[in-house]
């Protein structure tokens, strides 16, 4: 009879463990891959965050070069303007300097002429 008991218990224990074992495999296979998934999951969230950081990284070197763009520009546009001032006033300058030699040559003329005039008198 203490081998029935021992048989009994053994069977109880057996039966036990089937009974706990049968969920836990059967919640095993079902959560397997639900972990799987969510780890593929956890991995592509993972890269889509260094590629935002890439991105945000190359957003700001752009964002750098197109202000150093608008700058260069806006010192060439400055630049362009200063150089059409200065043209056109060198223009101006050399037109007074011409109109002066020739006012200066007429009045030289004029001034040799009535003295020549004042002299024969």
């Amino acid at each position: 009879m203490a081998m029935d008991s021992d048989d009994g218990a053994t069977t109880e224990q057996e039966l036990i463990d089937e009974t706990t074992e049968r969920p836990m495999r059967f919640f095993g296979s079902v959560f397997e891959p639900v972990f799987a998934e969510s780890s593929c999951i956890f991995d592509k969230f993972a890269v889509l965050v260094v590629n935002k950081v890439d991105a945000l990284k190359h957003r700001r070197d752009l964002v750098g070069c197109c202000q150093e763009l608008c700058s260069t520009r806006t010192r060439r546009s400055s630049s362009s303007i200063r150089y059409q001032q200065l043209q056109h006033a060198e223009d101006k300058a050399d037109r007074s300097t011409s109109e002066l030699t020739v006012k200066a040559k007429e009045y030289t003329q004029y001034h040799h002429t009535k003295h020549t005039e004042l002299a024969g008198l």
